[in-house]
């Protein structure tokens, strides 16, 4: 399928997804600018099926996320349950390197 309009090749969905953020209405909350980025990024995901790799097995987009530099949020949604979710990675500050801290998940 490769030329096709709309393929599924990394250049291809690396234009469309420029083109959907280019036209997409400016938002004033970090809320709607999150919805905005993952309504985007829904335009170039990998649907399972679409794709056959080399070994038989399908391509998929498994999750998709974002980063606030403003507030330290980290935004994610899973191939299998697309809600919006976040994490505050301010809630790691002050934590010893040398543990891991796993903050619970929240719905934005």
């Amino acid at each position: 399928m490769r030329g096709i309009p709309g393929d599924c090749y990394s250049p291809s969905r690396f234009v469309k997804a420029s083109y959907l953020n280019a036209n997409y209405p400016q938002k004033e909350s970090e809320t709607e600018n999150v919805v905005r980025m993952f309504r985007s990024l829904e335009g170039v995901v990998m649907i399972e099926g679409a794709s056959r790799m080399g070994d038989g097995k399908f391509e998929k987009t498994i999750y998709t996320g974002c980063f606030s530099a403003r507030t330290g949020n980290y935004y994610y949604a899973m191939y299998g349950d697309p809600s919006i979710r976040y994490v505050s990675l301010m809630d790691a500050e002050g934590a010893s390197p040398d543990r891991l801290v796993v903050p619970e998940p929240r719905r934005s």
